[in-house]
Parts: structure tokens; C-alpha cells; sequence
């Protein structure tokens, strides 16, 4: 598995990259993990510290998963934007 180079990435990334836990199990399948963050082109909606994770899988298919800074982990957009609201953050889209 490959991951991205982090030293481009804030420290507030670098460290919610350092809490995330992977499930080694799936990593055979997997041919390249990369992150991103608010600074990543397509990611900008991304609140400072909160992490994207693409998965490649060698199917071809491509699997997002999101962070926030504790190392949580969220399968959606919605279910990110939801846990903002829930912490009081107002959206506007």
C-alpha cells in the first residue's frame, strides 16, 4: 500500500494522520491510499484538520473516507456536514 507524502501537509493534518487507524485486513486489496485536505484540489470544503482518504482498490474502484481531527472516521460527505451541524457549525451551501 502507498500513501501520499505528508510533508506538505499542515501540522493540524499531520496530526490527524497520525490518529487514524487502518484495518490492515483490507490492505490486500487495496493498490494505492492517498490523503488529502483542505489545501487538496476538490477538498477544499474540508473544515482545517479533517482528513480525505482515496482508497484504489485493484478493481479499479475508488473508495473516500473522511477523518476529523480524532481520528474518526465518516463513509460520506453527509455523514462530515452532519457531524458539523451536530457540533453547531452552520452550512451554507
Amino acid at each position: 500500500m502507498n500513501h501520499s507524502n505528508n510533508e506538505s501537509f499542515s501540522e493540524e493534518t499531520n496530526k490527524t494522520l497520525s490518529k487514524i487507524k487502518h484495518n490492515r485486513g483490507l490492505s490486500h486489496n487495496i493498490v494505492l491510499c492517498t490523503y488529502h485536505d483542505n489545501t487538496s484540489p476538490g477538498y477544499e470544503w474540508l473544515l482545517t484538520a479533517w482528513v480525505a482518504e482515496e482508497r484504489r482498490m485493484k478493481s479499479g474502484r475508488v473508495y473516500k473516507y473522511f477523518y476529523d481531527p480524532e481520528g474518526n472516521l465518516y463513509k460520506t460527505k453527509s455523514e462530515v456536514k452532519a457531524a458539523w451541524e451536530k457540533d453547531g457549525l452552520v452550512l451554507i451551501d
